[in-house]
């Protein structure tokens, strides 16, 4: 009977036994692992292992598994196949509980998604261990918000007539045959690099094209990323093209980037050595290496990353308040009103945007409504058991 085995065991192709055990064993334990969980599953996906299935049925109908996630389990946790992984969906009552918890790192979740440690996804994590981006948002935009307020109108007006005109004659007839979000994205993309990229590049027709192009590409090889494999997306980014397409946009950030960077630390080193006080550029640049307190980082993952953080989130907020505004056009002129009264008597000040409250509620509101906050918060631990 051995002497059958071994025979046997030595006329098959041993790579394909190997390959055929390892994959049973990971079926098996992936199984075992499913049904030792005590928490329900919103969309099993049976015995597929590789998860296919569920993330293309997420992507597809999204909405429809989080509400149905709502109605069947309100009151308890749940798990949920996402794009992106198994989630564990905790019900809104954990929420305040868990946002401060240091054992859960919502950076981790982001490097882990959007493939950060992979050429070309550099920008989503943040460029040193100490979070200084984080750092950066909090002690530098929002402290000196008042100070980039006024230029940020400026930027706002030179944008709004760039694209869209005024109200009359030829302009009218441009604004009516507009693609809504490819206008709006550049808009948004034109502010922030403003504050972000500073005066140098704002303006600078190459670098808008990589920032808002990047911002889009990223999710979108992102997405594709995810159809592989965990240990197959080190390999596969090489030969996607779009992964292609994303390590170029950052190659050539790198280039506008780096020499604006360059020279602002050789004006600051000399105004230093002449004893002149150095100039406050109130822009993103100065931000991260006031913060980087002479420590090394990288520069054009930070700053692309918190211009592309900036223009996601804010393009997607606007458009969605612009539709909401449209469905209630009584709101029109209330909003018109406020406005005017406000900037009319106090112009663009932080104190301004404090008072135009029937605005601030309008945006919330829809903020609130969007899907993407209806979803979750996502976040892993900093030791996986």
């Amino acid at each position: 009977m051995q002497q059958s085995t071994l025979a046997w065991l030595g006329g098959c192709d041993v790579v394909y036994l190997v390959f055929c055990l390892g994959v049973s064993a990971y079926t098996i334990s992936h199984v075992l692992a499913k049904s030792a969980d005590k928490w329900p599953v919103l969309n099993p996906t049976g015995f597929e292992v590789i998860g296919i299935k569920g993330r293309v049925e997420f992507a597809k109908a999204a909405g429809n598994l989080i509400e149905k996630g709502r109605q069947m389990f309100p009151q308890q946790p749940y798990h949920m196949i996402t794009d992106t992984c198994d989630l564990l969906i905790l019900p809104p009552k954990f929420a305040e509980g868990i946002r401060n918890n240091p054992d859960l790192n919502f950076i981790g979740s982001i490097v882990e998604d959007f493939h950060a440690t992979i050429p070309g996804f550099e920008p989503f994590r943040d460029g040193r261990e100490d979070e200084l981006t984080k750092t950066v948002v909090k002690k530098q935009l929002t402290k000196l918000l008042n100070q980039v307020t006024e230029p940020l109108s400026v930027e706002a007006d030179f944008a709004l007539r760039h694209h869209f005109g005024t109200s009359t004659g030829e302009d009218r007839q441009k604004v009516e045959g507009i693609r809504v979000f490819e206008e709006i994205l550049d808009v948004v993309a034109r502010i922030s690099t403003k504050v972000f990229f500073g005066s140098e590049l704002c303006r600078n027709e190459e670098c808008l094209k990589i920032t808002k192009n990047y911002t889009v590409d990223s999710f979108i090889a992102a997405y594709i990323l995810r159809i592989f494999p965990k240990p197959l997306r080190h390999i596969a980014h090489w030969f996607l093209p779009q992964c292609q397409t994303i390590r170029q946009q950052f190659a050539e950030s790198k280039k506008l980037i780096m020499p604006v960077i360059q020279a602002r630390r050789t004006l600051r080193r000399r105004m230093q050595v002449e004893g002149i006080p150095t100039p406050d550029f109130n822009d993103a640049i100065d931000w991260f290496d006031h913060e980087g307190k002479g420590e090394p980082y990288d520069e054009a993952s930070c700053q692309l990353g918190l211009s592309m953080a900036a223009i996601h989130t804010t393009t997607d907020l606007l458009i969605e308040t612009m539709q909401n505004i449209m469905l209630h056009p009584e709101l029109v002129e209330y909003l018109r009103k406020e406005i005017f009264q406000v900037l009319g008597a106090e112009g663009w000040k932080k104190t301004s945007l404090y008072n135009l409250k029937l605005v601030d509620s309008v945006v919330k509101e829809s903020q609130r409504l969007r899907l993407s906050a209806m979803s979750m918060l996502p976040a892993i631990p900093e030791e996986l058991p």
